[in-house]
């Protein structure tokens, strides 16, 4: 390769990376995922919209009985079970599952602290 090829190939070199990190500085890509919502309904709606996403269906099932709505018994089954099916080896959905009807004992019916302690 002559000193005139080597040339052109840096100058293309160099302009390739100073497109890329000009399109890195435009759009930075995210790093990690963004934190959870607060409410039990804004974790319901980003469990919706994400549906691969277990800690957020784990923390979920952890605040399901909490919300004020009429279903929350059936929303923080549904957590449960989804966080379970998407992280079956890990223990975050059953010991979000367990502290929630521990909290709420008095209001489960006798099949759901069964399924708790279960």
């Amino acid at each position: 390769m002559s000193e005139r090829g080597a040339r052109l190939f840096l100058i293309g070199v160099a302009v390739t990376m100073l497109v890329v990190a000009v399109m890195f500085e435009l759009r930075r890509p995210e790093i990690g995922s963004p934190p959870l919502p607060p409410t039990p309904l804004e974790l319901a709606a980003r469990v919706a919209r994400h549906p691969a996403d277990w800690e957020a269906a784990t923390v979920l099932a952890e605040v399901a009985l909490d919300a004020r709505t009429e279903n929350r018994f059936q929303l923080w089954r549904a957590a449960y079970d989804h966080a379970s099916a998407l992280a079956p080896g890990r223990p975050g959905p059953p010991n979000s599952f367990a502290r929630a009807a521990f909290f709420h004992w008095a209001e489960l019916s006798e099949k759901d602290r069964q399924d708790a302690l279960a």
